[in-house]
């Protein structure tokens, strides 16, 4: 729906696209050298993850955890589902703006098959699933998985349509079958199963 209103509004070009003025000012965050614009997607990735850090371990945190799990029993304990639910959309809202204005400054241009397209969507989706849904590293982990996978499929068989959509869903299928909580959660157990052997050993030795 939101993909058909941006391809015939005009305050968003339309089917064309908007093209952005270059106005190399930092007021207009436009910088003379790229390096700068890695500073700054690192410095928004670092603030995305301090605020999933901090959201993990606050009170908010532990009522979305509530609501996720049961939603009715989270009522019956005076949980403001709304509320808590209002919240989250508004703060995912804040940062997928803020790296969509990150996105448009860098390439100067944004049309709707960019901002709404399917791509963005199944990324979007599958980056949490393969890293980990609910965990603060699981995003960041699945999205450098994403990316690698979809550059090696180029490499492979060049600019074959949908080959990246059937690279992404193979992976899913995987993840889900043999690490339904994420590479993160293969990562806890592993960590898992060598301190019980490290205990194991330390009590033999003792022994």
């Amino acid at each position: 729906m939101l993909r058909i209103l941006a391809s015939v509004t005009p305050i968003t070009g339309a089917g064309v696209g908007t093209l952005v003025k270059l106005d190399l000012r930092v007021e207009a965050m436009q910088f003379q050298s790229r390096a700068v614009f890695y500073w700054v997607i690192l410095a928004l990735v670092a603030a995305s993850l301090i605020i999933a850090y901090l959201i993990e371990r606050s009170r908010f945190g532990a009522w979305l955890i509530a609501v996720r799990e049961n939603e009715d029993a989270a009522k019956a304990l005076g949980v403001n589902a709304t509320r808590i639910k209002l919240g989250a959309m508004v703060i995912s809202a804040a940062i997928t703006a803020t790296a969509g204005c990150f996105y448009t400054q860098y390439f100067l241009f944004i049309d709707s098959g960019i901002a709404y397209g399917a791509w963005i969507s199944v990324q979007a989706l599958l980056t949490p699933i393969i890293g980990g849904v609910g965990t603060v590293f699981g995003p960041l982990l699945g999205a450098l998985v994403v990316k690698v996978l979809g550059e090696v499929a180029k490499l492979v068989a060049g600019d074959a349509p949908g080959l990246s959509l059937i690279v992404y869903g193979c992976v899913l299928v995987l993840v889900i079958a043999f690490a339904p909580r994420g590479l993160i959660g293969l990562v806890d157990a592993a960590r898992r199963r060598l301190s019980r052997k490290s205990a194991k050993r330390e009590e033999a030795a003792h022994g």
